[in-house]
Protein backbone atom coordinates (compact mmCIF):
# COMPACT_ATOMS: atom_id res chain seq x y z
CA UNK A 1 0.00 0.00 0.00
CA UNK A 2 3.10 2.35 0.65
CA UNK A 3 4.12 1.86 -3.16
CA UNK A 4 0.39 3.19 -4.02
CA UNK A 5 0.17 6.06 -1.88
CA UNK A 6 3.81 7.37 -3.18
CA UNK A 7 2.44 6.38 -7.06
CA UNK A 8 -0.46 8.14 -5.96
CA UNK A 9 0.73 11.44 -5.12
CA UNK A 10 2.34 12.15 -7.94
CA UNK A 11 -1.34 12.76 -9.49
CA UNK A 12 -1.74 15.49 -7.23
CA UNK A 13 0.11 18.23 -9.74
CA UNK A 14 -1.50 18.37 -13.12
CA UNK A 15 -4.55 17.48 -15.18
CA UNK A 16 -6.22 18.96 -18.56
CA UNK A 17 -9.14 19.03 -21.28
CA UNK A 18 -9.72 21.21 -23.98
CA UNK A 19 -8.53 20.79 -27.47
CA UNK A 20 -4.74 22.88 -27.62
CA UNK A 21 -3.15 24.47 -30.82
CA UNK A 22 0.03 23.29 -31.96
CA UNK A 23 1.80 26.43 -30.64
CA UNK A 24 0.13 26.63 -27.42
CA UNK A 25 3.02 26.24 -24.32
CA UNK A 26 2.94 24.25 -21.78
CA UNK A 27 2.20 25.85 -18.41
CA UNK A 28 5.25 26.62 -16.59
CA UNK A 29 5.47 28.11 -12.32
CA UNK A 30 3.90 27.33 -9.30
CA UNK A 31 0.85 26.15 -7.86
CA UNK A 32 -0.07 26.00 -4.65
CA UNK A 33 -2.59 23.35 -2.85
CA UNK A 34 -4.66 23.55 0.41
CA UNK A 35 -4.81 19.84 1.73
CA UNK A 36 -7.41 18.49 3.93
CA UNK A 37 -7.38 14.56 4.75
CA UNK A 38 -10.29 12.71 6.26
CA UNK A 39 -9.92 9.70 8.20
CA UNK A 40 -12.61 6.98 8.19
CA UNK A 41 -11.13 4.48 10.72
CA UNK A 42 -11.49 4.35 14.77
CA UNK A 43 -7.71 3.61 14.93
CA UNK A 44 -6.53 6.82 16.30
CA UNK A 45 -2.74 6.38 15.50
CA UNK A 46 -3.12 5.07 11.76
CA UNK A 47 -6.01 8.59 11.53
CA UNK A 48 -2.92 10.67 13.00
CA UNK A 49 -0.52 9.35 10.38
CA UNK A 50 -1.96 10.29 7.38
CA UNK A 51 -3.19 13.50 8.74
CA UNK A 52 0.57 14.41 9.59
CA UNK A 53 2.02 12.84 6.66
CA UNK A 54 0.41 15.09 3.83
CA UNK A 55 0.43 17.97 6.73
CA UNK A 56 -2.03 21.11 5.03
CA UNK A 57 -0.31 22.79 2.26
CA UNK A 58 1.91 21.80 -0.71
CA UNK A 59 3.55 23.80 -3.41
CA UNK A 60 3.89 22.32 -6.84
CA UNK A 61 6.59 23.76 -9.15
CA UNK A 62 6.36 22.95 -13.06
CA UNK A 63 9.00 23.38 -15.05
CA UNK A 64 8.53 24.13 -19.16
CA UNK A 65 8.85 20.61 -19.99
CA UNK A 66 6.50 18.82 -17.61
CA UNK A 67 8.68 18.08 -14.54
CA UNK A 68 7.58 18.62 -11.55
CA UNK A 69 8.86 19.49 -7.68
CA UNK A 70 6.04 18.70 -4.89
CA UNK A 71 6.74 20.36 -1.65
CA UNK A 72 4.93 19.07 1.60
CA UNK A 73 5.21 22.84 3.22
CA UNK A 74 4.08 21.82 6.95
CA UNK A 75 3.74 17.93 6.76
CA UNK A 76 4.86 15.99 10.05
CA UNK A 77 8.14 14.71 11.48
CA UNK A 78 7.19 11.43 9.27
CA UNK A 79 5.68 13.05 6.76
CA UNK A 80 6.46 13.54 2.94
CA UNK A 81 8.99 16.04 2.54
CA UNK A 82 9.32 16.19 -1.33
CA UNK A 83 8.47 14.41 -3.81
CA UNK A 84 9.85 14.75 -7.85
CA UNK A 85 8.92 13.89 -11.38
CA UNK A 86 11.22 13.80 -14.18
CA UNK A 87 9.12 14.26 -17.60
CA UNK A 88 12.10 12.68 -19.58
CA UNK A 89 12.87 9.71 -17.54
CA UNK A 90 9.32 8.79 -16.01
CA UNK A 91 11.18 8.40 -12.77
CA UNK A 92 9.41 9.10 -10.05
CA UNK A 93 11.67 10.19 -6.33
CA UNK A 94 10.45 10.84 -3.17
CA UNK A 95 11.43 11.91 0.36
CA UNK A 96 10.29 11.82 3.60
CA UNK A 97 11.02 14.57 6.14
CA UNK A 98 12.34 11.29 8.98
CA UNK A 99 14.25 9.02 6.34
CA UNK A 100 17.67 9.78 5.34
CA UNK A 101 17.32 7.85 1.82
CA UNK A 102 15.41 9.25 -1.31
CA UNK A 103 13.13 6.63 -3.02
CA UNK A 104 13.10 6.21 -6.24
CA UNK A 105 9.93 4.73 -8.37
CA UNK A 106 9.69 3.68 -11.72
CA UNK A 107 6.05 5.64 -12.52
CA UNK A 108 6.15 3.77 -16.13
CA UNK A 109 4.62 0.58 -14.28
CA UNK A 110 1.06 0.66 -13.37
CA UNK A 111 0.47 -0.85 -9.92
CA UNK A 112 -3.04 -0.73 -10.23
CA UNK A 113 -5.93 -2.29 -12.52
CA UNK A 114 -8.26 -0.34 -14.01
CA UNK A 115 -12.05 -0.54 -13.14
CA UNK A 116 -14.27 2.05 -14.66
CA UNK A 117 -14.10 6.02 -15.32
CA UNK A 118 -16.50 8.68 -16.07
CA UNK A 119 -17.28 11.89 -16.37
CA UNK A 120 -18.83 14.26 -13.61
CA UNK A 121 -20.93 17.53 -13.67
CA UNK A 122 -18.69 20.32 -13.77
CA UNK A 123 -18.67 22.75 -9.97
CA UNK A 124 -17.22 26.09 -9.03
CA UNK A 125 -13.32 25.83 -7.57
CA UNK A 126 -11.35 29.21 -7.52
CA UNK A 127 -14.36 31.35 -8.90
CA UNK A 128 -13.93 28.22 -12.39
CA UNK A 129 -16.53 26.46 -13.39
CA UNK A 130 -14.03 22.88 -13.53
CA UNK A 131 -15.31 19.66 -15.14
CA UNK A 132 -14.80 16.75 -13.91
CA UNK A 133 -13.40 13.68 -14.38
CA UNK A 134 -12.95 10.30 -11.84
CA UNK A 135 -11.07 7.04 -12.43
CA UNK A 136 -12.11 3.93 -10.04
CA UNK A 137 -8.94 1.93 -9.51
CA UNK A 138 -8.37 -1.35 -7.78
CA UNK A 139 -5.03 -2.19 -5.20
CA UNK A 140 -4.37 -5.64 -6.34
CA UNK A 141 -2.60 -6.50 -3.17
CA UNK A 142 -4.91 -5.10 -0.66
CA UNK A 143 -8.48 -5.43 -2.92
CA UNK A 144 -9.13 -2.13 -1.56
CA UNK A 145 -10.71 -0.12 -3.99
CA UNK A 146 -9.58 4.01 -4.52
CA UNK A 147 -11.01 6.57 -6.63
CA UNK A 148 -9.88 9.29 -8.34
CA UNK A 149 -11.36 12.57 -9.02
CA UNK A 150 -10.09 15.18 -10.68
CA UNK A 151 -12.12 19.12 -11.35
CA UNK A 152 -10.36 20.93 -13.85
CA UNK A 153 -10.56 24.22 -15.66
CA UNK A 154 -11.34 25.26 -19.36
CA UNK A 155 -9.44 27.17 -21.80
CA UNK A 156 -7.21 28.23 -18.82
CA UNK A 157 -3.63 26.93 -18.03
CA UNK A 158 -2.49 24.77 -20.54
CA UNK A 159 -0.62 21.03 -19.39
CA UNK A 160 0.78 19.13 -22.78
CA UNK A 161 -0.36 15.48 -22.00
CA UNK A 162 2.97 14.02 -24.24
CA UNK A 163 4.77 15.30 -21.27
CA UNK A 164 3.45 12.62 -19.37
CA UNK A 165 2.89 9.70 -21.55
CA UNK A 166 5.45 7.73 -19.47
CA UNK A 167 3.40 8.57 -16.69
CA UNK A 168 1.12 5.43 -16.55
CA UNK A 169 0.67 4.24 -12.84
CA UNK A 170 -2.67 5.50 -11.47
CA UNK A 171 -3.69 5.95 -15.09
CA UNK A 172 -2.09 9.27 -15.05
CA UNK A 173 -1.25 9.81 -18.53
CA UNK A 174 -5.25 8.52 -19.00
CA UNK A 175 -5.83 11.56 -16.97
CA UNK A 176 -3.68 13.93 -18.84
CA UNK A 177 -5.05 12.93 -21.99
CA UNK A 178 -8.47 13.66 -20.74
CA UNK A 179 -7.51 17.11 -19.14
CA UNK A 180 -4.94 19.12 -20.43
CA UNK A 181 -4.46 21.54 -17.32
CA UNK A 182 -3.43 21.64 -13.82
CA UNK A 183 -6.49 20.14 -11.62
CA UNK A 184 -7.86 22.63 -9.34
CA UNK A 185 -9.21 19.26 -7.06
CA UNK A 186 -8.17 16.03 -6.96
CA UNK A 187 -10.56 13.59 -4.32
CA UNK A 188 -8.10 10.19 -3.26
CA UNK A 189 -10.92 8.31 -1.75
CA UNK A 190 -9.83 5.29 -0.13
CA UNK A 191 -11.60 3.13 2.19
CA UNK A 192 -9.29 4.41 5.29
CA UNK A 193 -9.09 7.86 4.35
CA UNK A 194 -9.82 11.04 1.99
CA UNK A 195 -7.32 13.07 0.52
CA UNK A 196 -8.40 16.48 -0.84
CA UNK A 197 -5.94 18.58 -2.86
CA UNK A 198 -7.42 22.16 -3.72
CA UNK A 199 -5.92 24.80 -5.64
CA UNK A 200 -5.27 28.17 -3.70
CA UNK A 201 -3.09 30.38 -5.72
CA UNK A 202 -1.30 29.93 -9.26
CA UNK A 203 1.93 31.89 -10.10
CA UNK A 204 3.07 31.84 -13.68
CA UNK A 205 6.93 32.10 -13.50
CA UNK A 206 10.18 30.79 -14.75
CA UNK A 207 10.96 27.18 -12.71
CA UNK A 208 14.76 26.47 -13.21
CA UNK A 209 15.49 22.56 -14.02
CA UNK A 210 17.42 22.88 -10.20
CA UNK A 211 14.37 22.05 -8.78
CA UNK A 212 14.85 18.94 -9.82
CA UNK A 213 18.70 18.05 -8.38
CA UNK A 214 18.34 15.29 -6.40
CA UNK A 215 21.11 15.68 -3.27
CA UNK A 216 24.30 13.70 -4.05
CA UNK A 217 25.16 13.58 -0.11
CA UNK A 218 21.60 11.23 0.30
CA UNK A 219 21.49 7.71 -0.86
CA UNK A 220 19.06 6.61 -3.16
CA UNK A 221 16.87 3.07 -2.72
CA UNK A 222 14.42 1.69 -5.08
CA UNK A 223 10.48 1.03 -4.80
Amino acid sequence: MQKTNLLLIFLFPLLFNCTPSKKQTSFEGTLTYKITVTPHTNDEDFNERQIQKYGKLSKVQITKNGSLRREFMVSGPKGFDYLLYNAATGKGYTKYRNMDTIIESNSNENSLHFVSEKDLPAKIIHGESCKGYSILCNEPRSNQSILLTYYYPSNKEYLNPEFYKLYKDGFYDKAMQKMQAPFYQLMMEMPTHTVIFEIENIEPGTVKDEVLTIPSDIPMVGL
